[in-house]
């Protein structure tokens, strides 16, 4: 639980190229002012071959951040991930992790990310159709 401790890109790069987490399940690396750059770390790290939880919650993420994590071959075990409060993700991003069948996701916490309330109710209905089975609405 890296909670609060503001480690960056830098940081997170820094734990996707230690070997040491190579059997890591879960990884919370909410309010670290972690940005794209630190999502790419992520989406090609080695450790993240066993990651079952990612929680990138109140970071800098923006699209093409959840993009690479979306298209990352190595996060194929990822059941739940946290993106919520990153306001710069929109709905590209949304509808890539959506429709990606890579990250077999089972849920997704992602109130107050950047796709406002108008979104809601069709990105809920994406998720049901797309069979996650929890969604969380706030």
């Amino acid at each position: 639980n890296l909670y609060q401790n503001f480690i960056g890109d830098a940081g997170v790069q820094a734990i996707a190229h230690a070997e040491c987490f190579e059997q890591l399940h879960t990884l919370q690396l909410d309010e670290n002012e972690v940005g794209d750059l630190g999502a790419y770390a992520l989406a090609d790290a080695t450790c993240a071959a066993h990651l079952i939880r990612l929680d990138l919650s109140s970071n800098a993420l923006t699209d093409k951040g959840l993009l690479a994590i979306v298209g990352s071959k190595r996060l194929t075990r990822l059941h739940t991930l946290c993106i919520y409060g990153n306001r710069d993700i929109g709905m590209e991003g949304i509808e890539a992790l959506v429709h990606a069948r890579r990250v077999p996701l089972q849920a997704l916490y992602l109130d107050f990310a950047g796709i406002g309330f108008e979104h809601m109710d069709r990105i809920c209905d994406m998720l049901r159709e797309s069979g996650i089975p929890k969604v969380m609405e706030s």
